[in-house]
């Protein structure tokens, strides 16, 4: 779960097309279940691996407006968006 979320973090959703916002991380969700159910001071081991993650993936996401707002805020967010300004005019 870590590794898929770590990879989803830095380099976006293997086998996608990168066009929908729908891609889903159950990893990070498995991830969010898996802290609540371990004693603290393990979780709290977890967390600090996940945070940094975590801070990456919303740097390189955006706000997806039409996502339900009971949703954790990592399905709220559309992943693989290149917010390079283009360099040129096709």
């Amino acid at each position: 779960m870590l590794d898929e979320w770590r990879e989803a973090a830095r380099h976006g959703w293997p086998g996608t097309d990168h066009s929908d916002c729908c891609e889903m991380p159950y990893c990070r969700s498995e991830l969010d279940e898996v802290m609540r159910d371990l004693p603290a001071f393990a979780a709290d081991r977890l967390r600090r691996l996940v945070d940094p993650l975590d801070r990456e993936y919303a740097k390189r996401t955006l706000p997806y407006p039409l996502a339900p707002l009971d949703l954790a805020w990592w399905y709220r967010r559309c992943p693989d968006i290149d917010l390079r300004w283009p360099t040129r005019m096709q």
